[in-house]
């Protein structure tokens, strides 16, 4: 039955019904219908092989269809009807149906069908009525192709909507999906940069583009992310160039009449693309009614524009990068009021005692940069930092006469400076902020052999940011002085720290903050600063 090179029109035209409709039809008008694709190849004939002596002739026809898009009826030399109607979808023609009648009626012997209309009479009337006939039998059949090829035009009408429904129903899904995604990483105001790299990223890999260019408000330099998905990015230009190419976007982006633009990247840069060849380019502001408020771009190379769901996306990600600017806003301002409560706290612990002043600040230091070695992500980063700086925090309370006392401390006197750790974590695990800092806190006078306190837990049970301060809580210590003795040299610190290996501290932190020595003795100034690192 079927006969073709095209298989999805094909298997679509089955599955869908119209093959049998087809089929049927043509028994009806015992003729041979075929269906055409625009290049001439037939995707469904019924009777699967008709006359190959028409087919010359029926390609001709069909051709002559597509050309002008208009019906037309054809009498063959040996006396066949055929029909050749375009198929019509969405305004355009996408195939061409054709009949032909499989009995031949040569004019000579048209005659016998002037029997048939009650003519008797002279030879030349009786062919002019067996003309008329044809005629009427040539409209009939027309009639009935005509509605065959409007019932499978609309078919495919409504195919075409129902496949753009579903490939917008598909967008829409992927799309809440990514807003998921991104909703979820928008909850850590913290990780911001994460989050904006991370919706670059998609931008690139949905629309398949090659680039995505972001210019933030107040920024110089662009942030520019090429399609992780590529392992050859099209756009082979230099980070210079790259910029220099964002550089002129922002600037066209000052003319624009709307927030949002789109064309090819010639129609909008003119003569100074960067880009040889045919590129695509896609842009939005990031705030839209300001001007120079940053903007979003997405690049891609070749003819093909954006489409309108793509667009819509790029309006989405542009929302989402404003909301993580406005979150890391907030963020940075609740974090700078925190920074100065903290500050006041230690600043009230060490005006108690004037041989811890500025400890927090070199513990808050060594702790971040040990945490960097160790490849804390950002979020244990943060913990670390407000952990590092507010490690002392319980010794607000402590009476001064066992900070000042210039001896070594009684057992009592000891039990009673045991007791700040647990003090610390009550000041902080009220503050959801510093909730996971308050852990540290609380156990960063734990040791690795379990003879630490306030629990006496022991190895990895004690979290990473606990072992992290508690060799920088070491080193500072021994290299600071007490009522009580001198300051040891950095040398013995160092000798020292590799003493208790294993058995006080933590031996992957000891072993990192060794390969941070020439590190810490080159930039030794660092160590007197009274500002927390970030």
């Amino acid at each position: 039955m079927i006969r073709s090179e095209l298989g999805q029109p094909t298997q679509e035209l089955v599955e869908s019904g119209f093959a049998a409709l087809m089929q049927n039809q043509a028994q009806i008008m015992g003729a041979c219908l075929q269906l055409w694709s625009q290049d001439l190849i037939s995707i469904l004939s019924e009777p699967s092989q008709p006359p190959a002596n028409l087919a010359v002739q029926t390609a001709g026809l069909v051709g002559l269809s597509f050309e002008d898009g208009c019906d037309h009826f054809e009498i063959l030399p040996d006396g066949r009807q055929l029909f050749s109607i375009p198929v019509w979808c969405n305004g355009k023609i996408l195939w061409i149906l054709t009949a032909i009648s499989c009995e031949t009626k040569p004019a000579p012997q048209m005659a016998e069908a002037a029997k048939r209309t009650g003519i008797i009479g002279d030879a030349s009337l009786s062919y002019q009525s067996a003309r008329a006939e044809v005629t009427m039998i040539k409209a009939q059949e027309g009639l009935m192709i005509k509605d065959l090829a409007l019932f499978l035009g609309r078919h495919m009408t409504l195919a075409e909507r129902v496949q753009d429904v579903d490939c917008e129903i598909g967008g829409l899904k992927s799309e809440i999906s990514l807003l998921n995604q991104i909703s979820n990483r928008l909850t850590n105001p913290g990780q911001a940069r994460q989050t904006i790299d991370f919706i670059m990223q998609q931008g690139c890999a949905i629309t398949g583009s090659d680039l995505a260019i972001l210019q933030l408000p107040g920024s110089k330099v662009p942030k520019i992310c090429r399609n992780p998905a590529q392992a050859i990015n099209n756009i082979q230009l230099t980070r210079k160039a790259l910029r220099q190419l964002a550089g002129q976007l922002w600037w066209q982006m000052r003319n624009w009449n709307t927030p949002l633009i789109h064309g090819s990247m010639s129609e909008i840069l003119g003569t100074s693309s960067p880009i040889n060849g045919a590129a695509q380019v896609t842009a939005g502001r990031i705030h839209p009614e300001v001007t120079k408020a940053g903007f979003f771009a997405l690049i891609r190379t070749g003819p093909t524009p954006y489409a309108p769901q793509e667009l819509k996306l790029l309006h989405t990600l542009i929302e989402q990068i404003s909301l993580a600017l406005k979150n890391a806003d907030l963020h940075e301002n609740v974090s700078g009021f925190l920074m100065s409560t903290v500050k006041a706290l230690v600043s009230a612990i060490e005006t108690k005692d004037h041989y811890t002043s500025g400890h927090s600040s070199r513990v808050n230091l060594i702790s971040m940069l040990l945490g960097k070695q160790l490849g804390l992500d950002s979020a244990e980063l943060e913990s670390l930092k407000w952990a590092s700086i507010l490690h002392d925090v319980g010794k607000i309370g402590m009476p001064e006469s066992i900070l000042h006392k210039p001896s070594y401390l009684d057992e009592a006197e000891y039990e009673i400076v045991k007791q700040h750790p647990g003090r610390g974590y009550e000041v902080l695990s009220h503050i959801p902020q510093l909730k996971s800092a308050s852990q540290a806190v609380l156990f960063h006078h734990e040791r690795i052999d379990g003879g630490g306190y306030p629990l006496g837990i022991s190895g990895s049970a004690i979290p990473l940011a606990a072992r992290i301060i508690s060799v920088a809580d070491t080193f500072d210590a021994l290299t600071s002085s007490r009522p009580y003795r001198e300051a040891k040299t950095e040398e013995e610190a160092h000798q020292e720290i590799l003493r208790v290996r294993g058995a006080q501290l933590d031996a992957q932190v000891v072993d990192t903050f060794v390969s941070m020595i020439p590190f810490l003795k080159e930039h030794r100034a660092m160590l007197g600063a009274d500002e927390p690192a970030a």
